[in-house]
């Protein structure tokens, strides 16, 4: 996760920074670590069950778990690219506080810190916005996803 410039708490299992992936959506490498993540998630496919499995943690840390947090959010982000048809963008920062609707569909960067057990909500802007969400949803509780929502994987 070091590659897309996730930033781990060097006191507990936490980030403290979580990447847009701007530079890596779409890449063979990127759609290649989407894909690993998908099996791994075909395997382990309830959220509660994975979050309290101690395989991925202990009493004493759940590093495991907190890798796991991020390839989750590297497969949504994914996802979410692939059913925008490449059009996905992360946000950028407007200096001049623009407060129209973007054409495109974009979702901002996670802000703030994440835990070994956050869930990951996703945000999206943009004229699109919901009808993505749909295809996002379909997508998942399809045949080519995971058949079931999301927020249970």
């Amino acid at each position: 996760m070091d590659r897309y410039g996730f930033v781990k708490d060097p006191a507990m299992d936490a980030w403290t920074e979580q990447p847009d992936f701007k530079e890596h959506l779409g890449t063979d490498e990127f759609v290649s670590a989407a894909n690993r993540v998908k099996s791994f998630f075909h395997q382990h496919n309830n959220w509660d069950t994975t979050k309290n499995n101690p395989a991925f943690r202990s009493k004493d840390s759940c590093l495991e778990l907190l890798y796991i947090t991020a390839a989750r959010y590297l497969l949504v982000t994914h996802v979410l690219y692939t059913q925008s048809d490449g059009k996905l963008v992360p946000c950028e920062r407007n200096a001049d506080k623009d407060t129209k609707i973007p054409d495109s569909v974009r979702y901002p960067k996670p802000y703030g810190g994440a835990s070994c057990t956050s869930d990951y909500d996703v945000g999206l802007i943009g004229k699109d916005a919901g009808y993505l969400t749909e295809k996002f949803n379909n997508y998942f509780q399809g045949a080519d996803g995971f058949g079931k929502p999301s927020e249970v994987v």
